[in-house]
């Protein structure tokens, strides 16, 4: 599987997390939702997201 980085760069705000989408068509993924506790104030207005193999990611990151 090759690196998959884009950008979410819509923004709707709900009660305990912000809700981030992207308006490219046929994307990998459509939307994520981030809990607001993870933000910071003001969340940002928008989120780069990499999906990858989890084989490849080293053990120094936690998955063992």
């Amino acid at each position: 599987m090759d690196r998959l980085t884009f950008i979410l760069d819509v923004v709707e705000q709900k009660k305990h997390s912000v809700r981030y989408r992207t308006s490219v068509k046929n994307p990998p993924v459509e939307s994520i939702y981030i809990a607001r506790t993870h933000l910071g104030n003001p969340a940002p207005k928008a989120v780069v997201v990499t999906i990858e193999d989890a084989g490849s990611v080293g053990k120094s990151e936690g998955n063992e």
